[in-house]
């Protein structure tokens, strides 16, 4: 019984990890233990920590990491039907390679560069930072640090290729700042509100205003020291 505890307390913090809604995570655990056969199990979850009894067995997970994956919230759902089917587990979607992700980037930022009123130079350089950005290693500890250093990178080369360049450094901003923008962490906040989970909605829309306020920060300093 101790190993469905832990094995369920791994796939909803995995769950929690790859930017799952609370209520999800919580869910997931009630289902998978109760298909096991224990009589009473309780989940209390957050963004950073899970909680989990199961028949007076207490268990406790501290998530640190925190990054949206939806192929991997896909994998640990399926994984956890199988779980409370009892049937093999078969996974048949594929990673997502290299050369799609760097696609997913280029049309992402030049699109909205695009959208914006940038010209098509402008377009292939804000999907040039955007590939910088997205795929460069951080070794910096938190959310917030690192939203501030990939904006502000963003930002000096916009500006550097607007001075050099001759192009409109905003629209590149316009297009590389899509990357950054916290969307799937503010509508969670807002869901997990509007069904009575307040203490984690709060959090969540209070770590998308302090990401915002990152990307703020990194491009305006930016566009100081260069402009």
């Amino acid at each position: 019984m101790d190993y469905y505890i832990t094995l369920t307390l791994s796939i909803c913090g995995a769950l929690l990890e790859s930017g799952a809604e609370i209520n999800r995570v919580e869910d997931t655990a009630r289902r998978i233990l109760l298909s096991k056969g224990f009589k009473s199990v309780n989940v209390f979850c957050i963004s950073s920590l899970i909680i989990l009894s199961a028949d007076n067995v207490i268990r406790i997970k501290r998530v640190t990491k925190n990054e949206l994956n939806l192929r991997n919230i896909d994998y640990f759902n399926e994984m956890s039907r199988s779980l409370c089917e009892e049937r093999s587990f078969e996974y048949l979607t594929k990673p997502y390679t290299l050369y799609i992700k760097y696609i997913a980037v280029i049309l992402g930022c030049g699109c909205f560069t695009l959208y914006f009123g940038g010209t098509l130079l402008d377009a292939a350089f804000s999907s040039l930072i955007g590939i910088i950005i997205n795929f460069r290693k951080s070794y910096l500890p938190f959310s917030f640090v690192k939203t501030l250093c990939d904006s502000f990178i963003a930002g000096l080369i916009s500006v550097i290729l607007s001075l050099s360049a001759g192009l409109n450094y905003d629209k590149i901003m316009i297009g590389a700042i899509m990357l950054l923008v916290p969307g799937i962490t503010s509508v969670n906040g807002v869901k997990d509100i509007m069904k009575a989970d307040i203490v984690s909605g709060i959090m969540e829309l209070t770590d998308a205003l302090f990401t915002a306020f990152a990307i703020a920060l990194g491009f305006s300093a930016a566009a100081l020291i260069l402009k």
